[in-house]
């Protein structure tokens, strides 16, 4: 048998790939030898190389060298045993690591790091490290320290326990305590003096806990260039204010009378105050003003009658009335009287609030635009000019009006969920002459009296009756049948052909279904895209099929040009899902390939996965001649005549 000739993968370090568990490799520049771990190039196991170690002569001992950094050169630190040696050494090293230590020999060869001693003369630690704790920086003391001279320090102390300070203590700069609980005295008889300005709010921990100054001890003069918001004032002397202004009412009640009763209510005209009238800046500079609030909300209350005074002279040129709107669109009426003119004695507008009433109405002046205020009126009534949604759904009881013109139009955009039934038995239409509806989806019957449509389509069921193209109804029932050239049982009973010419079966949905057998006496010509047989048993005479073949005027011939498409055997199979299997011409590579999982496009197949291949050998010819490079001798499979050559990288 011919030796196989094995050679590793091979390349620059700088190349090195992933390497699979147990693949190895040679780096030619640094001549190091690797084996994969786990397809993962960091995980690559370095096995040896001759740039870590010198061999002994007879004249030197041997040595490990440590090498720098690859970026860096080619520098080395060498560990190298004496020429002669009176016996073997052992040298132990600590087991732990510290840092800036001294090592020391035992005598046995157990090295240690020295843990004492004294130093003599200034000592400087180079390390820069900052302190942030106890246990960091370039000097750390597990024990306590002891001073005899002064101590200077250039940058920020950290102390993790109580600081005690003897006499006096002078900060100079920024202090800063940050957490916990900040002490300024133990006792009241501690002064506590505050030279500089505060540049921060003062809050308390808790709200209405604290006080500032006591009863025996008050604070002199307090000055604030913004709002004081307190619980309560109790003011024992005068109270001295530039302007007192009027508090800002959100509601106005007039809930106290009995029912059944009248409740008068003062109204005069003044300018709007910002802050105060709903509608400042907006409509008329003038607003109302209801027993001094100016255009209150007003809370009604059905069962009492609210008689609105206008008799002040303010009110001139400013008649009071009642809206559903605040745009004075649609004027409310119903249960309103009005009294004399606006301005003049004993003028007064007058409403009456009941069950009916609806629940929000608007107060405004008929000649001046938001003057005035809302009113809600606690009825269960809703009349709006405005659009109304209601989210959780409208049960309307009673008879229900949708729009009162035929300009308007009702938009359902939900689903009917009962039948829709007329009033009367023949009298209402659905639709019209002039507007009728598009469409019409029944899954039923539709009975109709009488059916009138332009056109008709009957994709299914019976006709009974019906005239079809005549004034009579036909019974559906033909003999010989002929059109053009096609004859019907003309030629023969149970025959189909033409006078003249071809014969040509053309169906509509582009389908012709044979339900018996169909036996072809001629050549079965077929020139569309796709041929489909759906038998169990498929028999073929010729010895030799062929495939990828081409049409030219009808008949198959072989390609001229390269139409770029695989051309093959596909297998449909089953397992956990349908698949293909293949054989076939890979156009794109030059070749045969065999596929396990294949997925076509446009007759280019693309291989998934591979397929296994048995065989009892396998024999390549090549330039080398035709020789077998996978065989067996009866017991053991063997590799002949090949090379297996890990390639490059």
């Amino acid at each position: 048998m011919a030796a196989p000739v094995i050679k590793f993968k091979r390349g620059a370090n700088s190349s090195l790939p992933a390497l699979k568990a147990g693949e190895p490799a040679f780096v030619t520049d640094e001549f190091d030898f690797y084996i994969g771990l786990d397809n993962n190039a960091s995980n690559n196991k370095f096995f040896g190389s001759h740039r870590y170690w010198t061999r002994e002569t007879t004249t030197a001992g041997s040595a490990v060298r440590v090498v720098e950094g690859a970026n860096n050169g080619d520098n080395y630190i060498e560990l190298k045993s004496p020429a002669t040696l009176g016996g073997n050494l052992t040298y132990t090293l600590p087991g732990t690591n510290v840092t800036n230590g001294i090592l020391q020999n035992d005598g046995s060869g157990n090295l240690s790091w020295m843990a004492g001693g004294t130093l003599v003369g200034p000592i400087t630690i180079s390390d820069t490290t900052d302190s942030t704790t106890k246990d960091t920086g370039a000097l750390i003391l597990e024990g306590g320290l002891g001073v005899e001279k002064d101590v200077t320090v250039g940058a920020a102390v950290s102390i993790g326990d109580r600081l005690f300070v003897k006499g006096e203590s002078e900060f100079i700069g920024i202090v800063t305590f940050r957490g916990g609980t900040i002490r300024l005295g133990d006792g009241d008889t501690d002064d506590v003096v505050v030279g500089g300005e505060f540049a921060s709010s003062l809050v308390p921990t808790d709200d209405g806990a604290y006080d500032i100054g006591a009863a025996a001890k008050e604070w002199r003069n307090a000055f604030f260039d913004g709002t004081v918001e307190a619980d309560g004032v109790n003011v024992s002397g005068v109270v001295t204010a530039a302007s007192l202004s009027a508090p800002v009412i959100s509601g106005f009640n007039r809930l106290q009378a009995p029912h059944g009763t009248t409740t008068t209510i003062t109204v005069k005209v003044a300018t709007k105050v910002s802050g105060q009238h709903r509608y400042h800046g907006s409509g008329s500079s003038s607003g109302y003003v209801l027993d001094d609030v100016q255009s209150p909300f007003l809370t009604l209350t059905p069962g009492r009658t609210y008689r609105f005074d206008t008799s002040d002279g303010s009110n001139s040129n400013h008649p009071f009335r009642f809206y559903l709107d605040v745009d004075k669109t649609y004027a409310y009426t119903t249960g309103v009287t009005v009294a004399g003119t606006a301005g003049s004695s004993g003028s007064y507008t007058e409403i009456v609030i009941s069950d009916t009433t609806p629940e929000v109405l608007h107060y405004q002046c008929s000649s001046h635009g938001k003057m005035g205020n809302a009113v809600t009126t606690n009825s269960n009534t809703v009349n709006t000019p405005h659009a109304a949604v209601f989210e959780a759904g409208l049960n309307a009881k009673g008879d229900v009006d949708l729009g009162d013109a035929t300009s308007d139009t009702i938009t359902a955009t939900g689903r009917f969920d009962s039948d829709l039934l007329p009033s009367t038995d023949g009298t209402r239409d659905l639709g019209s002459s002039t507007n009728e509806w598009q469409d019409l989806f029944i899954d039923g019957t539709a009975q109709i009296d009488s059916l009138v449509a332009d056109t008709a389509d009957i994709n299914g069921g019976t006709v009974d009756g019906a005239t079809i193209g005549a004034n009579s109804a036909s019974t559906g029932v033909f003999t010989d049948l002929t059109g053009g050239n096609v004859q019907i049982g003309v030629t023969g009973d149970n025959e189909i052909d033409t006078s003249s010419g071809n014969l040509t079966i053309d169906s509509q949905g582009g389908t012709v279904t044979v339900d018996d057998n169909l036996t072809v006496n001629g050549t079965f010509t077929v020139l569309g895209t796709q041929s489909i047989i759906n038998t169990e048993t498929l028999k073929v005479e010729d010895s030799l099929i062929e495939v990828g073949l081409v049409n030219s005027g009808g008949s198959l011939v072989a390609p001229s040009s390269d139409a770029n498409i695989d051309v093959g055997l596909i297998f449909h199979y089953y397992s956990g899902s349908a698949k293909k299997a293949a054989v076939f011409w890979d156009d794109s590579v030059g070749r045969i390939a065999f596929g396990a999982d294949v997925s076509e496009s446009s007759s280019v197949l693309t291989n998934s996965t591979h397929a296994a291949i048995e065989a009892a050998g396998l024999f390549v010819k090549d330039a080398a001649g035709l020789s077998e490079v996978i065989g067996h001798d009866g017991s053991l499979r063997q590799l002949t005549n090949i090379t297996v050559d890990g390639g490059s990288f």
